[in-house]
């Protein structure tokens, strides 16, 4: 397996240039690295990166199963589908399903989307609102110096929308836009989520945010990219998003036309040197 070399290029820490001589590491990319008096050797671990996840995942599931069904024996109404914050047991629940998308996104998409399981859970419908309404509420029990302590969510979603395939997909992609959004707006801003028909029949949904101005000229959608290098994080989140889309019009959407298949953009408008209004646009969703 070859390094991708945007890792690298697009990495804002550098922590290879920073080792002293003489030193092995793997960096927080999944990069091997060897500091030869200031010349940087690089290549693949010899475990990578994702066989490790996929192992971490085989031993953390029993215990995240074992956590959920203590919980149901506290109180047996609580559910996946929706989150209460007032519920102690609830909020636990809620951090097992933050736990389980991590270790999905680091292990790789193909080891739990498979063509074969997707025709056993047939369309996996969601309602939509439902969805962001929930992990907007997931997100809100994390706490970090970085995180705003308060935002507000406006949904402007018909409550009846359902989506008809793929629903899985949608579900984790509206999760990573959720924690995109806890993680980078300003305290006590205002989140709009906003649905509407496109010219193809199809659904768009708009995420904005407010946040600071983004201080890079990558993509923010490449792998290793963050928007800020101060903040916490591998840049991961929305790489992951776009790796989701490719996988759902593989399975989904092959034979449709490239206007037509799942998307997503971003753009940016700077209101003030400090301050920006940033969206996400998930286009073309099947309802």
């Amino acid at each position: 397996m070859s390094i991708d070399p945007t890792v690298c290029i697009a990495c804002s820490f550098k922590q290879c240039n920073e080792s002293g001589p003489g030193a092995f590491n793997i960096c927080d990319y999944g990069i091997a690295y060897t500091n030869h008096g200031g010349t940087i050797q690089k290549k693949d671990p010899y475990i990578p990166l994702r066989n490790l996840s996929k192992n971490l995942r085989h031993e953390i599931n029993p215990i995240l199963q074992v956590i959920v069904e203590e919980c149901s024996k506290i109180d047996s109404q609580i559910t996946y589908k929706k989150i209460d914050l007032d519920n102690p047991s609830s909020k636990i629940i809620a951090s097992v399903l933050i736990i389980d998308h991590f270790i999905q996104m680091i292990t790789g998409v193909n080891e739990f989307h498979t063509p074969e399981k997707l025709q056993l859970k047939e369309t996996s419908k969601k309602n939509l609102y439902q969805l962001i309404d929930k992990y907007y509420q997931i997100h809100s029990i994390l706490k970090d110096q970085h995180r705003p302590a308060n935002i507000f969510l406006d949904i402007f979603i018909d409550k009846a929308n359902i989506i008809e395939i793929g629903g899985d997909y949608i579900e984790y992609i509206v999760s990573l836009l959720i924690d995109n959004v806890w993680k980078h707006s300003m305290d006590d801003s205002e989140v709009i989520v906003q649905g509407y028909v496109n010219k193809k029949s199809l659904y768009t949904v708009n995420f904005t945010n407010i946040s600071k101005p983004i201080k890079t000229e990558n993509n923010i959608f490449d792998l290793g990219v963050k928007g800020h290098s101060g903040t916490k994080g591998l840049g991961y989140g929305l790489n992951w998003i776009t790796v989701l889309i490719e996988h759902y019009n593989k399975l989904f959407n092959n034979d449709a036309e490239e206007g037509e298949k799942l998307s997503i953009e971003h753009t940016e408008s700077i209101i003030s040197d400090d301050k920006a209004k940033q969206v996400f646009s998930l286009q073309n969703i099947i309802l």
